[in-house]
């Protein structure tokens, strides 16, 4: 009886530790923070010290409590949530979030040989990271960054919206948010619609699908441009290459890791 007694206890704290588990696992959440700047408190609620502040893009993992209600904060409605990371606690309605199952970064490898650029032509990129259904990537928004009529100019910024994947590639929808910082540092929260009228953002669209290709390094992604050159191709150093004012080939590869590796981020650090 004791033995079958202390069997049955066992198997009962097994299923508990199991059910257990997996009901955290099912309430972890993964996204990106959608406000120029999101306060993270002591504890769920407006009330309650402010902890850390997070910029727009910080990617975050969250856990809800089971018995968490929603609250309407800004015309918001959402949840309160604990970050992984530092414990403290953040608003649902400014993040753009869905259930975590992954996160990647997509490499980009340029090539170039003699290359004469200026402005933000030489260094744009679209190094985009991908948590679940979402991307960030940074973006510019003036070439030189220099007061065309504008008080002040904006210079860099980060995207932020959803895309699809299939066997012919990636293909990004227009952002859902965007944010431009200025030659002071001071952020612009807007919408796709806002900016588009910048000449030097809309390059963002020549990146819009990437398509999938593989070589024997294996599987990369380019867009349509620079699909044209296989990258083993443009691997090619001509003996006297010409001066060119682009890359001969700008090359993707798309890295799994841990959604705190992402590398987008250096770029609003620069």
């Amino acid at each position: 009886m004791k033995i079958a007694a202390l069997l049955s206890m066992t198997i009962a704290a097994f299923l508990f530790l199991t059910l257990s588990i997996h009901s955290e696992s099912s309430n972890k959440e993964s996204g990106f923070v959608t406000a120029s700047t999101l306060y993270c408190r002591s504890g769920p609620g407006l009330k309650n010290k402010i902890i850390d502040k997070l910029k727009f893009g910080t990617p975050v993992i969250l856990s809800k409590p089971n018995n968490s209600r929603p609250v309407t904060i800004a015309g918001k409605t959402d949840y309160w949530y604990k970050v992984d990371t530092s414990g403290c606690w953040i608003f649902g309605g400014f993040v753009l979030y869905s259930p975590h199952k992954y996160s990647a970064h997509l490499e980009r490898e340029v090539i170039s040989y003699n290359m004469v650029c200026g402005g933000n032509s030489c260094g744009s990129s679209f190094e985009a990271a991908l948590i679940n259904d979402f991307y960030a990537a940074p973006v510019y928004f003036e070439d030189y960054c220099i007061d065309e009529g504008d008080t002040p100019p904006l210079c860099k910024g980060l995207i932020i919206g959803r895309y699809r994947k299939d066997s012919s590639g990636i293909y990004f929808e227009n952002p859902a948010f965007v944010i431009a910082y200025d030659a002071s540092g001071k952020p612009h929260l807007g919408s796709h619609e806002t900016f588009n009228n910048r000449p030097f953002y809309r390059n963002w669209n020549s990146n819009q699908k990437l398509y999938a290709h593989k070589d024997s390094s294996g599987k990369y992604y380019a867009n349509k441009n620079y699909s044209k050159t296989k990258r083993e191709t443009a691997k090619i150093k001509p003996s006297n290459p010409e001066p060119r004012d682009s890359p001969v080939g700008v090359y993707y590869t798309e890295v799994i890791m841990d959604i705190f590796q992402l590398k987008y981020l250096h770029f609003l650090n620069q």
